[in-house]
């Protein structure tokens, strides 16, 4: 054999080799991305008390959970790398380069629980961030490419809802937390290359507009009109945004954007302003499809809302009128009890304890 051949020889043993090797790769990542997947599906079955339809299939269930209420995490020094840590594996699979895995992850977590993640995800890198932003240096002074690294990523997942649900309330925040972010801590400025770039023009595809033509209050109070005005036209029943969520979403992204918090206590409380609406409707109403999905306050307030709500007045707004919202509430979810205080709460508890007047202990015959 010449050394022509031989050379030729050698190239296409050479060749035959690495796709070998590339072919075994592939294979062992795909089954690294099933077995992933499988421990996934069991975690959720096994929290929603369903029936492990793995149990025959040979697998590990998960280790004990020894921080079941979350103390030892919250106690944690390092709890924004941790919170990365746990999620990084939920992120890798809902955008797995896989179709036959995203199918699968699709399969068994539902739309509404994707988006938690992807909102989540970007809380938590947008927080390891902002924790070297604020450093009284020069903006980029100090940072590293890792660093800017961490915002392309909180980029990346608001895309990802986005691509969801446009219009989610939750997103909604957070874009307009993201465009505040740029202006007061980035100051504007684009990040140090080849990262930086590539960020900015990923923040121009979300769609805000730009502060030059409008501002962020005004976007603000764009989406809050658009998603709460005319909520009582019968031809919007098929609306996916729920108006109390909107408003509550807006009334967050007013006190990021430093709105006086009186303002943002008259937006919350009038979600309790207009009485529910009591006709009941029947099945073939038209207008049946709302009420189903907000019940009966047209606003979409439900209890879970209302409470959230609570929670934003007492916590971050510190207003004098939770009390007033309470009130509000009952009067809505007028069956609750979840909204009265502990001495209505106790007086309600006696008031079903004690016999009616005239009635007292039947006492038998001796």
């Amino acid at each position: 054999m010449s050394p022509a051949e031989l050379s030729e020889a050698a190239k296409k043993a050479k060749k035959k080799a690495k796709k070998a090797a590339s072919k075994a790769a592939a294979n062992e990542a795909d089954k690294k991305g099933e077995s992933l997947l499988d421990h996934f599906h069991l975690l959720l079955t096994s929290s929603q008390g369903q029936q492990n339809p793995n149990e025959d299939k040979g697998l590990v269930p998960p280790s004990k959970d020894d921080d079941p209420e979350g103390t030892k995490l919250l106690s944690s020094p390092d709890g924004l790398e941790t919170a990365a840590k746990l999620l990084r594996p939920l992120t890798n699979l809902l955008a797995s380069s896989d179709i036959n895995v995203r199918a699968k992850v699709e399969g068994i977590v539902k739309n509404k629980e994707r988006m938690e993640i992807w909102l989540l995800s970007y809380d938590v890198a947008i927080r390891r961030r902002a924790s070297i932003f604020s450093l009284p240096f020069p903006p980029f002074q100090l940072i590293s490419h890792s660093g800017t690294g961490k915002l392309l990523q909180a980029l990346t997942f608001l895309t990802h809802a986005q691509s969801l649900f446009s219009s989610h309330p939750g997103l909604h925040l957070r874009l307009v937390h993201l465009h505040h972010f740029i202006a007061t801590i980035l100051r504007n400025q684009t990040p140090p290359a080849p990262i930086g770039p590539a960020f900015i023009e990923g923040v121009k595809q979300l769609g805000v507009p730009d502060e030059n033509q409008v501002s962020l209050e005004t976007y603000n109070l764009q989406y809050l009109q658009k998603h709460t005005a005319d909520y009582c036209d019968a031809d919007d029943i098929q609306r996916k945004v729920n108006p109390a969520e909107a408003t509550l979403a807006c009334a967050r992204a007013m006190m990021i954007l430093g709105t006086p918090l009186s303002e943002v206590e008259d937006i919350l409380l009038g979600l309790i302003r207009l009485l529910p609406s009591r006709k009941r409707v029947s099945s073939n109403n038209k207008n049946s499809n709302k009420q189903k999905q907000y019940g009966y306050n047209e606003l979409g307030l439900t209890i879970s809302i209302a409470l959230d709500v609570i929670r934003c007045l007492e916590d971050q707004v510190r207003s004098k009128r939770v009390k007033e919202f309470k009130e509000g509430c009952q009067r809505i979810f007028d069956q609750s009890t979840v909204f009265l205080d502990t001495e209505e709460l106790n007086k309600l508890k006696g008031s079903v304890l004690d016999l009616p007047e005239g009635l007292g202990p039947v006492v038998g015959d001796d």
